[in-house]
């Protein structure tokens, strides 16, 4: 059961490091588009 949280817990630290990834990355972009 320990286990199951702890893989649990990877996954979904994993999936909100993904998304903040994807908004940085698009205001980034954004940043950089304005820039130009």
């Amino acid at each position: 059961m320990q286990n199951l949280m702890n893989h649990d817990l990877r996954v979904s630290w994993s999936h909100s490091e993904f998304t903040i990834g994807r908004l940085a990355f698009a205001a980034s972009k954004d940043i950089n588009y304005h820039h130009n």
